[in-house]
């Protein structure tokens, strides 16, 4: 390959979408690999440090290096919209290291943390509070609510300037070595947990037994952490936060405040998938279908796979009447999420929008009947029990189902009252010609005004804020899909 075509190969890259782990590299072999979030990082730092003895030229060079970067940049924004902590995130402000290796510190906790009987899931209220900030590293107190015990975590977090030898790589490894030398003293006050190191940063977590609170004194650092002294960077501590001005303008009933403040989270930091699904949640209650249609499209840019953003954007369509657009969001759901009662709801509904009564009304009908049912059995699988806990999604359901059977039944009347006299010409007496002529030619016309007018009413109900609509824009199977995401 040639020059200039292979440094075209690489302004075409797109680091902004989010990647699933194992992840998925063709070799230059041209074989696919699955890579762990750890192994795909290294395979990358790797390719940076032998990019010059595996290319001539330097403007080559120099394109593999920063693409590698953007890459580890990407991995790791990825596994952190997956599995990290609302509190990295929200904590991620300049000068912070652990806003810049968020995902490398969330890989490293959960990996270090596992416990067969207490995992740190994403789900749990984790806080970081920066102790120290000194030359070649910085240390954060790790607290994760929702355990039995109380853990004096100390997270040492170091950036390496080089991947050769540099004084913060220096520094790491003399406080690994301290510490892993008093690991087998039982009264020293800081004991190493685990550690990890790459290319351009290295993290060490340390803690105490016995010791109640943040009031953690370290040998290391040769400082004093009292309690009263710590900001935390948990979420409910960043006041000035629009995520969470947003929530607490949701809990005073302010709406239209709320969507504006998860508009600002979501455009300060794009991968902040709370604030795309508050803003599309707000935005289908008060009716303000622009901003959900907004939140959906940006949303999907950046967590391409999201179900909830995908469903959002199939609800914006359908509630703008756009029932084609609709059907093609849908489709891009994966074919677990298309099976799930909330996107065969949605699957009727476009299907009754284009007009098409009886395959849309069985389709409504079976989200019906199977909510009813498992809500009636109460018991059964764990799907069951989702669909059964989803008032929202019956009541949408039972609401359609009224307007297509008062179609159905006027569609019903209008058909008999233009078939009458025909009928009765049929059994014996005689009609006048004109009068079944007139019959026969409005019967179409009086069947297509029925049918544009069930529609009509159905639009009007689509069209109409989730508030007093139809609740179609949170339902619970795609809640619990997505928490699983991360």
């Amino acid at each position: 390959m040639d020059k200039a075509r292979k440094l075209r190969r690489y302004e075409q890259k797109d680091y902004t979408q989010l990647v699933d782990f194992p992840v998925e590299i063709v070799g230059r072999d041209g074989v696919v690999r699955r890579y762990s979030f750890e192994e795909s990082i290294r395979l990358y730092q790797r390719r940076i440090a032998s990019a010059q003895a595996r290319y001539a030229d330097g403007e080559v060079v120099d394109a593999e290096v920063i693409h590698c970067g953007q890459r580890i940049g990407q991995l790791r924004r990825s596994y952190f919209a997956r599995y990290g902590w609302t509190a990295l995130r929200v904590g991620d402000r300049p000068g912070l290291l652990a806003g810049e290796f968020a995902g490398e510190v969330a890989a490293f906790l959960r990996r270090v943390l596992s416990d067969p009987s207490q995992s740190a899931e994403p789900s749990e209220q984790v806080s970081f509070a920066l102790l120290q900030d000194d030359e070649h590293h910085q240390l954060y107190y790790v607290r994760i609510e929702g355990r039995s015990e109380e853990q004096p975590w100390m997270l040492y977090l170091y950036r390496f300037s080089t991947a050769s030898a540099c004084p913060g790589r220096e520094a790491f490894f003399r406080s690994l070595k301290v510490l892993q030398s008093g690991s087998a003293n039982t009264d020293a006050v800081q004991k190493l947990i685990g550690f990890h190191h790459t290319a351009d940063c290295g993290l060490i977590l340390t803690g105490s037994d016995g010791v109640d609170g943040p009031s953690v004194k370290s040998e290391l650092g040769g400082f004093l952490a009292v309690a009263a002294d710590i900001e935390w960077l948990g979420f409910a501590a960043m006041e000035d936060d629009p995520l969470q001005a947003a929530f607490s303008a949701l809990r005073r009933g302010r709406l239209s405040d709320a969507l504006v403040q998860f508009a600002q989270a979501y455009e300060a930091q794009p991968f902040r998938r709370a604030a795309y699904v508050g803003a599309g949640v707000v935005a289908d209650q008060l009716g303000a279908f622009d901003a959900a249609a907004t939140a959906a499209l940006m949303g999907i840019r950046y967590l391409p796979q999201d179900p909830l953003l995908r469903h959002h954007l199939a609800l914006v369509h359908l509630r703008h009447d756009r029932p084609d657009e609709a059907a093609e969001a849908l489709e891009a759901q994966s074919d677990a999420v298309r099976a799930m009662p909330c996107s065969q709801l949605l699957g009727g509904l476009i299907d009754l929008q284009r007009g098409r009564w009886i395959r849309g009304s069985k389709a409504v009908r079976a989200v019906a009947q199977s909510t009813k049912g498992q809500t009636t059995r109460g018991q059964g699988t764990d799907a069951q029990a989702t669909m059964s806990d989803d008032p929202d999604l019956t009541e949408a359901a039972e609401r359609t189902l009224r307007i297509v059977a008062l179609t159905l039944l006027a569609l019903g009347v209008v058909s008999t009252m233009s078939a009458l006299p025909l009928l009765v010409d049929l059994i014996g007496r005689p009609q006048p010609r004109e009068l079944l002529a007139t019959c026969m030619a409005l019967w179409p016309l009086a069947v297509l005004g029925v049918g544009l007018w069930g529609r009509r009413r159905l639009r009007t109900l689509l069209r109409a804020p989730s508030g007093w609509g139809l609740r179609l824009s949170n339902p619970v199977s795609l809640r619990d899909t997505a928490r699983q995401d991360g």
